[in-house]
This record gives structure tokens, sequence and C-alpha cells, in this order.
């Protein structure tokens, strides 16, 4: 490939010989000599002039250097050091995490972190009901909504928005004041709901709820019958309204934004396979279009 071969070549260069630079890279200076004389062959031009005593780099050797070899050595280093860091993370990693998140808007996370950390064992407790860590012997725990001071460590992940959905039978509304008018099927008990519009601010949803239930799932389910709308997280609902099973009501209002934090509990720095389990969900949870 031209960029080993990029490679090999600033190796050579610092190390001012063909057999120095193939002792570093644990080969024979006969492969040395022959990636050279390739990447001479597709520049076109020669970049080193050979000598008894060793090697003088041409006007034309010092340019690719310049432009490129160095920024390669640096890419090669990082490179080095991620698959370093890959290979020691191993052992089991312990997650607990809510169900419906877990097995709806993370289901591809997990298999491209395993693909990643291929020697970690992952363990994934999931429950819509918070669980302690310690009692758990877990890692780590990904926890949605905002959380009451504790001791434990809290990293947040990313922010979750909240859609009122229908389902696309369900007659239209066009004003926000409406909706008291309208039957609601909610996930606690209680009277109004509090939505945002990037214009006109907040406003609060005096509602008449008819359907209760915990599982944001089968709260789904319900608002599919017709009979009502809900307050969905997008985390829930976005590939329903990307399939057309729900539509969207109200677009410009959005409920209270739910932040995504990864919990442990540990106040000192995490274990390596925590950091890296944090830092590929979060960048996982940015790319999401039910982020925000």
């Amino acid at each position: 490939m031209l960029l080993n071969d990029l490679y090999l070549f600033s190796i050579i260069v610092d190390c001012g010989s063909l057999s120095r630079a193939a002792k570093q890279l644990n080969t024979t200076v006969a492969t040395v000599s022959r990636k050279l004389c390739a990447l001479e062959a597709h520049i076109g031009q020669p970049l080193l002039n050979r000598h008894a005593r060793g090697i003088h780099v041409t006007k034309a050797g010092e340019q690719l250097y310049r432009q490129y070899a160095v920024d390669l050595q640096t890419i090669q280093t990082q490179l080095t050091e991620f698959k370093s860091q890959s290979q020691l993370l191993s052992g089991r990693l312990k997650v607990l995490a809510p169900s419906n998140l877990a097995t709806t808007a993370l289901a591809d996370f997990w298999p491209e972190f395993m693909r990643t950390y291929p020697e970690l064992q992952l363990d994934i407790q999931t429950s819509n009901h918070i669980q302690d860590i310690a009692e758990q012997g877990a890692d780590c725990a990904i926890r949605v909504g905002h959380l009451p001071s504790s001791s434990l460590v809290q990293k947040r992940l990313g922010t979750i928005e909240s859609k009122l959905v229908a389902a696309p039978e369900y007659p239209d509304i066009n004003c926000v004041t409406e909706l008291s008018e309208h039957t609601f099927a909610i996930s606690q008990q209680v009277n109004n709901l509090t939505l945002s519009h990037p214009k006109q601010g907040d406003y609060k949803v005096t509602v008449t709820p008819m359907h209760f239930c915990n599982d944001i799932a089968l709260l789904k389910a319900m608002v599919k019958s017709g009979r009502c709308i809900a307050l969905l997280p997008l985390s829930e609902a976005s590939s329903c309204l990307q399939n057309g099973a729900l539509k969207t009501v109200l677009p410009h209002w959005s409920g209270v934004e739910r932040p995504v934090y990864l919990v442990t509990t540990s106040r000192k720095y995490p274990s390596p396979k925590v950091k890296a389990f944090a830092d590929m969900l979060k960048q996982f949870i940015a790319q999401q279009p039910w982020a925000s």
C-alpha cells in the first residue's frame, strides 16, 4: 500500500540507512529496498541516493518527507496506541441499562462496541427500574432523566428529545390550546404537561388522561390504536415516525428534554474499559436522529 511505503520512507530518512530502518521495522534490507524502489517508481523520480556511507535524500525526497512523512508517523503512532488499548481492554464489563432504551435506540450500539473491543466480555442487565450499581456488582449504569444528587459520578452522554405523537388517522391538531380537548396516554399520573416552542416559549397543557402505562413501548402501542395521543421520547418513536406508523402532533412543540447519563461509583479516574465504553457511547448517541 502507498501509505505503508510512505511510512517506510520516513523511517529510512530518520534512521539514515536502509539497514537501520530494516532493524527498526523488524524486516529485511531487501524488503525495505524493494518497497522504496516501488515508491520511487510510483512517484516517478528518485527519493534517495545510496552510497557506501549511507543515504542522501534528494530534493524530491525532502519535499515528500516534509509534506507527508511526519504526519504519517503521527498517524501510525496513534493507530498503534489505539490497537494497544483495544488489546489491553479485557475482562468483564457489566452495564445496567433501561430496557426500552437498550433494546431499541441503542440496539445497534452493542454489536459495534463488541467488534471494537473483542476481548471484553459484555454483561448487559436491563430493567425499567433503577438498580443499585454496588448491589448488582456493575461497572456502570445508563440512566435517563435528571438525577438527584448522590455520591455517584455522573457523565452526561447526550439528550433525548420528546414529541407529541399520534396515529396517522388521528384528527389533526392545529394549535397548542386545542390539546386540552384531546385524550392522552401518559406514563405518570399527572394533570399537566409542559411543552416548549423555540419562539413562543413554554406552555403548560392541562390534560385529561384516560390511559396510563409505565412502559414506553406499550405506551407507543396504545397510541397506534388511534384513540389517544402521547408525549414520547424520540429514541422510542423515531423509527415509527420515519416509517409512517406514527405522526408528529404540533411538530414545533417539544416536551422536556431527557438527559442521558453514564453513572459510576468511582470518584477517581474511571477504569480504561468504562472510559472506552463512555466515549464510544457518547459518540454513538451524538450521531442519532433522536438526540439533541
